[in-house]
């Protein structure tokens, strides 16, 4: 990490000063930028690209083989400690790659099958964004789903990966659970069929309790709601969060909206976690509720 001449730890990336926020990741302290995010493991990034494989032949010599009927992903992340803590959690249901690095993470496409790529944005030398922007120019890699995983807010930030050609992206910290869910809904989408499991004897999102609050219903029954103005129908829900669908393609969702629920006159407030594209270019996306009331937990109680 690069000090300031005050001594204090400064972002490689803006060279603006490094704040410590205690238990930010799952329980775990690390040092934030403002404008750039998260540092988890305080690594020197410049070190990291240096440490990281130069040579592709030999990246490819210690890549994993395909297992069973497992999906392939690739994770791209320039920490480590993002690398190996994804890696980790989803490594029950998928076959984990990894790269350090956006020239790297190329290289390794281009002579592996791949089932879809979780790509940060923000790498020493070659970010996310243009990573995307190649992985997509080439036939050999641009029917690969790429789920972009980033710090970065703002309402640019969606759109900037729809533009790249992105399938999703996912806000930092994420859980393992809306990233599976994000990998297994991309898979879907390539596949054509938004209506059926990828692999129904090994479903992708993982249940994982010590990150989750409250236990998330699946909406069987239809209930009309609205997101803003948005006709939208749920997905699952709990006392803390949604998945909704909305029922015709829109520009763009709000990082916070109001969703309200007509027939029960309830209303929320949430704030955005994950966006996809749905098959018919329409917004899927995941959102955490602001205030959790009692009337919202009885709407809650009585989804079936």
């Amino acid at each position: 990490m690069n000090r300031n001449v005050e001594g204090a730890l400064s972002c490689p990336y803006c060279g603006k000063p490094l704040n410590w926020v205690p238990l930010r990741w799952f329980g775990r302290g690390c040092f934030v930028c403002e404008t750039c995010g998260d540092f988890p493991d305080l690594a020197d990034k410049d070190a990291g690209a240096r440490r990281a494989v130069a040579d592709p032949a030999q990246a490819a010599r210690t890549i994993p083989a395909r297992r069973d009927d497992r999906p392939r992903v690739m994770l791209v992340d320039d920490s480590v400690e993002h690398r190996d803590l994804y890696a980790l959690m989803l490594e029950p249901t998928v076959t984990v790659i990894t790269a350090s690095r956006g020239e790297e993470a190329l290289a390794i496409a281009a002579k592996e099958p791949l089932d879809a790529i979780v790509l940060d944005v923000l790498m020493p030398g070659m970010d996310g964004w243009m990573v995307c922007q190649r992985l997509k120019a080439s036939p050999l890699t641009a029917a690969i789903p790429v789920i972009m995983l980033t710090s970065l807010e703002g309402p640019d930030v969606a759109a900037r990966a729809e533009n790249v050609g992105a399938a999703a992206v996912l806000s930092k910290p994420c859980p393992v659970e809306r990233l599976a869910f994000a990998i297994e809904t991309a898979l879907r989408r390539r596949q054509g069929d938004l209506s059926a499991p990828v692999n129904p004897s090994r479903p992708l999102p993982i249940t994982i309790t010590r990150t989750r609050r409250w236990t998330r219903k699946t909406v069987a029954a239809s209930l009309p709601a609205r997101l803003e103005t948005e006709p939208a129908h749920l997905l699952n829900v709990s006392y803390g969060g949604v998945c909704v669908e909305l029922e015709r393609p829109v520009a763009e969702i709000p990082p916070s909206f109001a969703m309200f629920f007509p027939a029960s006159d309830v209303s929320i407030q949430a704030t955005i976690v994950w966006m996809a594209r749905g098959p018919s270019d329409n917004w899927m996306c995941g959102a955490e509720v602001a205030t959790v009331t009692g009337q919202w937990r009885n709407l809650v109680d009585a989804v079936a």
